[in-house]
């Protein structure tokens, strides 16, 4: 399992709508290639889906969104 968090940016509340809406179906595709970079430069690639999606919506979100993302990998990741 492999679990991230980042920001959802938008220049106006429509924006934001936009990006989330076009997220949601992008981390609806199952089994897909999700790759990442490591801090030593080593680019790994594993087939993932994603498992959970949380948005930390409040109330002065207008033009950002955290968010945190699951994905279960179908094998080892990180060896």
């Amino acid at each position: 399992m492999i679990k991230i968090s980042g920001i959802i940016k938008g220049d106006s509340v429509s924006a934001l709508e936009d990006n989330i809406t076009s997220l949601k179906a992008a981390l609806s595709q199952h089994n897909k290639t999700l790759k990442y970079q490591r801090a030593d430069g080593n680019l790994l690639e594993t087939t993932a889906s994603c498992t959970g999606i949380k948005f930390n919506r409040e109330f002065y979100n207008l033009t950002f969104l955290p968010v945190e993302i699951e994905f279960t990998t179908l094998e080892p990741f990180f060896y």
